[in-house]
Parts: C-alpha cells; structure tokens; sequence
C-alpha cells in the first residue's frame, strides 16, 4: 500500500526528549520576546533624540545665516567690510596693501576677515552636523529593518517551540469513546459519540490538565443526560443518543463544545434542589434567571440527582471542572433547552506562556488585556449613555453592553474625561463595554503568575515584565464580565447532615504520605471527615473552593511550595478564614520555631511524636466538639 509506505518512517527520524527541555527552551525565547522589547523601547527613545535634532540644526543654520548677513550689512555701512584684522598682518608679516596705489576695487577683489572664518566654520558645522544627521537616519532604517527581520526570526522560532509542545485532541478520543461505552453499557443505553475537529491541537499540559473534565461531562452526558431508549422512543427521538464534541480555532483560543440531545438542565429542577440544599433562599431563587440557576451546578456539591451512584449526577464535580478551566485562563459556559440537551462550551488558550495584549493606562498605572477576548475599540461620548434600570449601558449598533469603568473595578480613582476609549470585550456569548483612560500599544509578552501567595486574584491573571524592568498586571476578563450588572442574589453555603450531626471536617496538610494516612485513620476511627493535602498551595486552593471550611487545620511546616508559616500567615491575613483553629504538628521543638507558629496565627503547637490521645483531645478543646456531638 503506497498510503502505508508513506507513514512509515526511521527509528532515526524522530527523537524523545523530556518536556521539561523544551519548557526551558520555550523561557529562553519568552525571555528573547522581554529583551527584544528592552531594545525597541530604546531604539525609540534614539528616534525620538534624532528627530529633536533635526529643528536645533536647523534653528542652527538659520541663526548662522542670520549673523553673517547683518554683520556684512552693518560693516558695508561702515566701509570697512572688507578691511583685514591687523593681528594677521602682524603674525604673518604682511604688507598693508590698502597703502598701496594698485589697490583692487571692493567689487573686483574679495577680502576675507575673521570673522568671515567663523561664519564660515559655523555654515560647515552645520552642514558636517546635517550630513551624520542623513547617515545616521539611514542607520536607523538599517536598524529598523534588522529588527524586524529579528521579531520575525524570533516569532517563527517562537511558533515552532509552541508547536512542539502542542498534541491533537486526537490523543484523548479512545479514553473518550471507552468512556462512554463503558457508562451507556452500565446504563442499558445506546450512545453514540461523535467527534468533530480532533486535529486541533492543544498545548500538552493544557490538554492533560482536561481529559478527565472531558471524561467527566461524557460520563454525566451519558448517565443523567441520554434518555432510556424506551422513553426517547415515547418523546419521538431516535433510540440512540448522541454526545458530540466539536473543537475548532477561535482567534488565539480554542474552542471545545460537548453536548448531547438528551433531557437537558431543567431550571425547575436546579432551583427546587438549590433551596433544598440551602444554595440559595427560595425568595432569591425566583429572582434568578435560567443563566444564572445553569451556573449552580458549578457550586462544590451542588446536584440534583435523586439518588447517589458511582455516577453521579449532573453537576457534581462540576466545580471541579469548572476550578480547571480557570485554572488554564479559559472560561466554560452552559446553555440548555429542556428535553433537547446540553452544549458546554469551553475556551482555552493554545499555549500558557506567550499572549497579546493591549496596554492601557488606569490613573497613571499601566495594565494588559488579553487582545483575543477585544472584539470592537471604540469612543465613549457621554450622551451614549443609558440608564437601564439601576444599570448603566451603551448602545452600539443596537445592541446594549452593560459598562465596566475598569477603575472602579480595580478599586482606583477614575479620572471625568468627555470621551474615552471603550473596549467591546467578548467572552463566550458575553459582551461588555470596558471602560479606560488612554490606549497605549499592542504587544506580545511573557505571562508570568503571580506566586502562590496571589495564585488567585480576582479580576487578574498574571503578571508580565517590560522592556524597561517595570511590572503591568494582565487582567482577566472572565472575571470582570462576572462583575457585569446583573439581579443581585446570594448563595448560601450548603448545610450538610454532617455538620448538622456534629461531624467535623478536619484538614490535613504534610508532605509526608505516612504521616497523612496515619493522621487520617485516626481522624476517621473518631467518626470525623479528614480531608488530605501534600502542601500549602494545595491546601489554600481547596479551602478556597470550597463551600464549607474545615473546623480544624493540622499543619505541618517545612513542605514544597509553600510551607507551613506561609500558608497561616495567608490564612490569618484574609478575614474568612482568620478564626480556623490551626494546629501546628512538627519534628521542629525549638522555641524559636514555636514562637514564629504562634506569631503568624497558630492557634496550638505539637511536637512529633505526639500522643494520638493528646491530639484528639485539643481537636475537642478548639472545635467545642466531642466525636461528633457538639458539646452542651
């Protein structure tokens, strides 16, 4: 087969290497694009001083016109225009030839002073100065070109790194289809998966990071969306049911949409199991929207399943998928027609590490936003301004776009301007008016995170560095779309039956795996909830999304990423989590180790080994609580 001979290729022909290199090779060139900055910032600024010298040459030659042409007519009044200075004649012992009978008459001989020496070296300066001015222009053309010759070079050695880290979504589909064999078989369904746009590419880490979000929505597609086939047969449908995922390319960003055409979200149903559970109060559920009850099964815990299997209902583990796409800098929407289905829609970056942004200016502060969520730039004149209700919006080719002055969602003092510069900004089916002071430029940069202390800033989603040394935050325009005018309601953490019946929640984060499950079976054997985390940064992303907070921390200190006194320090420093007792367990007795615990909020200190009785005893003392009944 000519087909197959095609394919197959030498062993020597491809090479394995780890990730880990390329991702050097990929900061090498993010580094390359912040240099290549630096260097345009300052062939600017020599522009700029070029330019500026231009008008000082040529107030220059004019000051030097100006002098030698009032000198001559001043001394041709006084008749001697054309008399030498007599310290030349001394130093060069020359005869005065105005004595002398032959004298030349003053339109016949040109007699030179001076003076006429200095105009004249002042004209050549002038000129000399004008000539370097022409070549240096010249240069600079040369330089320019250089330059974009080396963003070129730059950007394709860019592209081609990228490139190497990017795998098709192709890569996933057998997990996929086994997915949802494997549930419609356990479900006595018939299911149909269908694919469309499986070589679009994704960056390695950001496609590792979604298979199991995928395999999740294909599994609650299969188990809570497809119908039985006898009741699809009784709504007219066809027998099988069919989930697609559709993946294409929208600008810099890929789009993934996973639906099916089974029963979809009923709202009715999402709000009864909301006020149920104690999301939200009944009042404030029939304020809500159909938007706004589709984004509750986001909530950690939040389903409507009417009874509890290996698969769960539709939205449990939602918020987990919904944590990983915010994770990546993406955004997830849902849009649901009862009895027709459910279209998840997911945007993505192609790659984490390089974007576009436009620089605007914000009360003499500068900030980047992402070019690929900017769908319009416009001027904002007061009298566009309407009034909708409480909410301010524009109107724009008759559609209306609820206004965000991006400094006062930043918390900066706005500057009153009669017109100024408007983003249209587009995320998913969203649209608002941004609203900013003054437009810069556009470039690209390397997004930088903000560490772990500020993993998660709302409204921000990094950092970048500029040419000149100074740092431009990157806003996150998911986030200020979330801030849009919108009815105001809110939800309720979930009341469990376990913090009904006394049970606690208690949160243990080592480094160590023995210690992990031994602290845990003891947590368990007292009919408690343990809750697990290897790390700081681990421990503050699941207090972070969660609904309920742990009744206790057992804390150790030394961890990778971040440690012990980091994390409580973080804690103690944010007002919702500053009264969780926290329990330093540690190797480390010294009393300056002991001291620093209790100086960044360590509500108790225990030194390994412990005793499991002396543990379990002030987990009772700080918590009030006696294996799971609460104290009189």
């Amino acid at each position: 087969d000519k087909r197959k001979d095609q394919t197959i290729r030498r062993p020597g022909e491809f090479v394995r290497i780890p990730i880990e290199r390329l991702d050097e090779l990929v900061n090498l060139v993010s580094e390359l694009v912040v240099n290549r900055s630096t260097f345009e910032q300052h062939f600017g600024r020599f522009i700029q001083e070029l330019d500026e010298m231009s008008p000082s040459l040529d107030r220059l030659k004019k000051v030097t016109s100006n002098l030698e042409t009032e000198y001559e007519v001043i001394t041709l009044g006084s008749g001697k225009l054309y008399a030498p200075t007599e310290h030349i004649h001394a130093a060069y012992n020359m005869p005065d030839y105005t004595s002398k009978s032959y004298d030349f008459d003053e339109l016949q001989f040109d007699r030179y002073t001076q003076f006429h020496q200095h105009t004249r070296e002042l004209t050549e300066s002038a000129s000399d100065i004008r000539a370097i001015g022409t070549q240096m222009r010249e240069l600079t053309g040369d330089f320019d070109s250089y330059l974009n010759r080396q963003q070129r070079v730059t950007s394709e050695v860019q592209d081609k790194l990228i490139r190497l880290r990017m795998v098709p979504l192709s890569t996933i589909i057998t997990k996929l289809h086994r997915t949802a064999r494997v549930t419609a078989s356990q479900q006595n369904k018939r299911v149909e998966l269908m694919i469309e746009g499986e070589d679009v590419e994704l960056d390695k880490t950001v496609l590792e990071e979604m298979a199991d979000p995928l395999l999740h929505i294909v599994r609650n597609s299969v188990d809570h969306g497809i119908e039985l086939p006898e009741l699809r047969r009784a709504l007219n449908k066809n027998q099988t049911g069919k989930i697609y995922i559709k993946s294409y390319y929208e600008g810099t960003q890929v789009v993934l949409e996973i639906g099916d055409d089974g029963a979809g979200l009923v709202p009715e149903v999402l709000r009864n199991a909301a006020v149920k559970d104690g999301f939200v109060s009944e009042s404030d559920s029939l304020k809500m929207q159909n938007e706004e009850i589709y984004k509750l099964i986001f909530l950690p815990g939040f389903s409507s399943a009417t009874q509890i299997s290996e698969i769960s209902g539709r939205g449990v583990g939602m918020d987990i998928v919904s944590n990983t796409v915010n994770k990546l800098k993406g955004t997830i929407t849902v849009k649901s027609i009862p009895s027709k289905g459910v279209t998840f829609t997911i945007r993505l970056p192609m790659t984490l590490a390089i974007t576009k942004v436009l620089l605007v200016k914000i009360n003499n502060e500068v900030f980047a936003i992402p070019i690929a969520s900017i769908s319009q730039i416009l001027r904002l004149e007061k009298g566009f301004i309407e009034n909708l209700g409480d909410n301010k919006v524009i109107k724009i080719d008759n559609n209306l776009y609820p206004i965000i002055f991006l400094a006062e969602a930043l918390g900066l003092k706005s500057v009153s301007a009669i017109s100024l510069p408007v983003l249209i900004v587009k995320i998913g089916d969203k649209h608002i008016a941004l609203v900013v002071e003054e437009m810069l430029e556009s470039r690209e940069v390397v997004v930088k995170t903000l560490g772990s202390h500020l993993k998660r800033v709302h409204g921000l989603t990094g950092a970048t560095l500029m040419g000149d040394g100074s740092v431009v935050l990157i806003i996150n325009p998911s986030d200020l779309i979330m801030e849009a005018p919108r009815i105001d309601f809110q939800v309720k953490p979930k009341i469990s039956k376990d913090i009904r019946s006394g049970v606690l929640d208690v949160l243990i984060v080592d480094d160590s795996l023995s210690v992990r499950r031994i602290m845990s079976n003891l947590i368990k054997s007292h009919g408690w909830n343990p809750i697990i985390s290897k790390d700081g940064v681990e421990a503050l992303e699941l207090i972070q999304r969660s609904i309920k907070l742990p009744d206790v921390i057992l804390l150790d200190i030394e961890m990778p990423r971040m440690d012990g006194y980091e994390l409580a320090s973080t804690l103690r420093s944010q007002g919702q989590y500053r009264y969780i007792p926290i329990i330093m367990i540690t190797s480390r007795s010294g009393k300056k180790h002991r001291d620093k615990a209790f100086e960044l909020g360590a509500t108790d200190y225990l030194v390994k080994p412990y005793q499991d009785k002396e543990l379990i005893e002030l987990i009772e003392r700080l918590t009030g609580k006696i294996s799971g009944t609460t104290l009189q």
